[in-house]
């Protein structure tokens, strides 16, 4: 089904299964099954809708001005900053159509369908050209794919079946200031940070279901699994250089600063997060769709295969032959 249809689509509702905003949520309701399904504010209460017409009611969970967390069975949690956007414009707080908020990117690349929802809970089918705004909701179908140019020239791509908000994207140029936050909920993702990223060490960060990853001047792909767990994958800038990314989860703090190594981190926040180098080809399996897709590996002149091969590249760089030591 696409895009288009699936807004023109309802299932037919069936009764929803009610728990309290203190209760954990029933396991049948998992990280990927929240990350694809509909949020309405209803009254005091919050209802989640999945693709399939099943519902879920969390009771009082607008009931104070401080949202909780959604607390899955398997120990990990859905952002409270995720459900509270997720089911703005929706229910009782729909809101008419108004102004977008101003431009912070423009979509560069694309494939497929891709779906955007903004503040005000309109949607659209996304276009090369469009402009994206700060707490929109970014979609991908199963094939589709989408890169952005952010303001602070920063690139950012997501692969297919996947889900993101654009929590926050702020940069002043003159002032050489800024942050960014962007939510990935699912799905595979590859950056190329910009001035943002050289303003503060934690100025810039994804946020997914199980890690906050920042990144000191660096470029990266990553995933989101099915349940939550992430893995993120050091590669190298386009401009040759390798900075670092800080990966802050549940088991600890842990810093990737060499090309091709990856960190796993488990849905289960008690297990240790692994840290190990990938092969190239490993990278090109997993991480070379999404990675093609980033906006610097589509400008004129530059050949996507070989932009990957030098982002995966973990030959050291060596001196020039006159600066090579001596024996």
């Amino acid at each position: 089904m696409s895009f288009a249809a699936a807004y023109a689509y309802t299932p037919t509702p069936t009764p929803p299964e009610v728990i309290s905003n203190e209760s954990p949520l029933p396991s049948a309701w998992g990280m990927e099954r929240l990350a694809h399904a509909t949020f309405q504010h209803v009254g005091q209460d919050l209802h989640i809708v999945d693709e399939n017409g099943q519902s879920l009611l969390v009771k009082g969970y607008f009931l104070n001005d401080t949202h909780t967390d959604l607390q899955l069975s398997n120990g990990m949690a859905f952002r409270a900053d995720w459900a509270d956007r997720l089911s703005m414009g929706s229910g009782d707080v729909a809101q008419t159509a108004s102004a977008p908020s101003q431009s912070i990117g423009t979509v560069k690349t694309l494939n497929g369908e891709v779906s955007v929802t903004r503040l005000d809970g309109s949607h659209a089918i996304l276009k090369i050209g469009d402009t994206v705004h700060q707490g929109d909701v970014l979609e991908t179908g199963s094939a589709g794919s989408v890169g952005i140019v952010f303001l602070d020239g920063s690139n950012f791509s997501l692969g297919g079946s996947g889900k993101m908000i654009l929590d926050e994207m702020v940069y002043d140029p003159a002032a050489q200031s800024g942050s960014a936050d962007i939510g990935v909920l699912s799905g595979t993702f590859a950056f190329i940070s910009g001035q943002i990223a050289k303003t503060s060490p934690d100025a810039m960060k994804v946020t997914t279901p199980s890690a906050t990853i920042g990144f000191r001047g660096t470029s990266g792909s990553g995933q989101v699994g099915p349940d939550g767990q992430t893995s993120i994958v050091l590669i190298r800038d386009p401009d040759g250089t390798i900075g670092e990314i800080v990966l802050v989860t549940p088991a600890g703090v842990f810093t990737l600063s060499t090309v091709l190594q990856v960190a796993q981190v488990s849905i289960d926040p008690a297990l240790p997060v692994i840290v190990q180098v990938m092969t190239a080809a490993e990278f090109q399996q997993q991480y070379g769709s999404v990675t093609s897709a980033l906006p610097a590996a589509n400008t004129p002149g530059t050949d996507p295969q070989q932009f990957l091969e030098q982002a995966a590249d973990p030959t050291p760089d060596t001196p020039p032959p006159d600066e090579a030591p001596q024996d």
